[in-house]
């Protein structure tokens, strides 16, 4: 799903000034590095790979239109947990809508988009400002990202 609010005129061509996609699925929170010792007595540091989610959300930004831009951009994330089967139907409906306590931080999840989009939506994730970031019970899993031009 895809949404447009509104467009600008710059220098004679029309922007997209925001822009909303969702990504399906449990979203991956960025992951710290690590450090391994090598034979040879070096250490080499890596991050571990986040191979399904950077790829999904890049792609669905691409799909919806999102292209880069030079200035500074706003993100707005909203991350939408299902909530687990084990859970009575009456919690489960209590909870829809309610902030979720569990699972990975929103701050590292937030960082693994702005990883994301690096390169899709901006140059470099310097001119990053985070709009809001919330977590919520949801009936499935997604990740819904706007992104705004400054």
């Amino acid at each position: 799903m895809t949404t447009q609010r509104t467009t600008l005129r710059a220098a004679g061509v029309a922007t997209k000034r925001e822009l909303t996609f969702v990504v399906p699925g449990v979203p991956s929170p960025k992951k710290r590095p690590r450090a391994v010792r090598l034979p040879n007595g070096q250490i080499r540091t890596y991050t571990p790979d986040e191979a399904s989610f950077i790829p999904r959300v890049q792609t669905h930004a691409q799909n919806a239109g999102v292209t880069v831009y030079d200035g500074g951009v706003a993100l707005g994330i909203t991350i939408s947990r299902r909530a687990p089967m084990g859970w009575s139907q009456k919690k489960r409906l209590t909870l829809l809508g309610t902030t979720c306590t569990s699972g990975a931080d929103a701050v590292n999840v937030a960082a693994a988009i702005c990883d994301a989009l690096e390169g899709v939506a901006y140059h470099d994730d310097r001119v990053v400002q985070l709009d809001s970031c919330w977590r919520f019970w949801a009936e499935q899993d997604e990740t819904r990202i706007t992104v705004r031009r400054l």
